[in-house]
């Protein structure tokens, strides 16, 4: 392929083409009478389409494009701006990022004053309403069994007064703390088994006789293992929903939530036990727990029942 010939414009030249110089008008040639005219409403760039450059390497289109930027350049004002070297760097100055933290009320929500015994905190999550439902679902427990096993004069009295699951609840958390090696030891006649506070609330036949009923859900909903549907925490559902409720309600957590296991001891019989060797009980009941970070609340929690869970929940788990 031929190569063309283009004449090279001189600096003069160029500059007249680009600022309209009138003194070199006569210096211009006669073959320019085809140049494009200059916009005097646009004066910053011309288009010079039939200007003939000799490109016969590379290296000469780039001496003359970096030539056409000087010129840019210098008619900007912007040549200062070309020596200006930019330094790049990988390190992150975070005390130059704005955050907009959001404010939380955070904290316990009551109204107890500063100073209130601890019982009526514990009545906080444990509400009158759930002892009054323990109560009547006890007795229809204590119904059931007493009709399917055909017992007509049963001695068991039915829990009249909502007072007397409050006791029982009582002589159950204080035999959680002070721990004998039989039951009927804390009404022992011996002072140094028998718990006196034990004794005055109530009598050993009347606890004994609660525990053996003692039912937290109502029995004439509760399915058969072998029914579609059985859920193995059947018997708790209603309580646990009940707790949840009042543990979302009595704090406001902070920003910071933390997701774990727990595991509450318990040896007895029971298919959703787990054995977990890094825990300090080694066998009980898992539990995944969502608490506050910085004051360990539990804020909602859901116990494991293994791989065939067939508790109920909702889309989001």
């Amino acid at each position: 392929m031929s190569k063309r010939k283009r004449t090279i414009l001189s600096q003069t030249e160029i500059d007249a083409i680009l600022f309209g110089s009138t003194s070199n008008e006569n210096e211009i040639s006669s073959e320019d009478d085809d140049w494009p005219k200059l916009d005097s409403g646009n004066d910053s760039s011309v288009i010079t389409d039939k200007a003939e450059i000799d490109t016969e390497t590379e290296e000469d289109a780039d001496d003359i494009y970096q030539s056409y930027q000087s010129i840019a350049i210098e008619e900007d004002g912007k040549g200062a701006d070309k020596d200006r070297k930019i330094s790049w760097t990988t390190a992150i100055d975070i005390s130059k990022i704005e955050v907009n933290s959001p404010n939380f009320c955070s904290g316990p929500v009551h109204n107890l004053p500063t100073g209130s015994d601890p019982s009526e905190y514990f009545k906080l999550f444990f509400t009158n309403s759930m002892c009054l439902t323990v109560r009547v679902n006890t007795n229809k427990y204590a119904e059931y069994i007493q009709e399917k096993k055909n017992i007509t004069h049963s001695k068991s009295k039915p829990v009249e007064f909502v007072e007397e699951i409050w006791n029982f609840l009582s002589v159950m958390l204080i035999m959680s703390i002070a721990r004998l090696p039989k039951m009927s030891d804390y009404w022992a006649s011996n002072r140094m088994l028998g718990n006196d506070m034990i004794k005055r609330t109530m009598t050993r036949d009347r606890f004994m006789e609660i525990l053996r009923y003692f039912h937290l859900s109502n029995s004439e909903e509760e399915k058969n293992p072998q029914d579609e549907g059985y859920n193995i925490m059947q018997e708790l559902d209603p309580f646990m929903k009940d707790l949840k409720l009042n543990f979302l309600k009595h704090f406001s957590p902070y920003r910071e939530l933390s997701i774990d296991e727990a595991l509450i001891k318990y040896k007895g019989r029971l298919g959703i036990v787990q054995y977990m060797p890094m825990k300090p009980a080694k066998r009980g009941i898992k539990v995944w727990m969502l608490c506050d970070s910085r004051l360990g609340y539990v804020y909602n929690f859901d116990p494991y029942c293994g791989k065939k869970d067939n508790v109920p929940r909702s889309e989001k788990g």
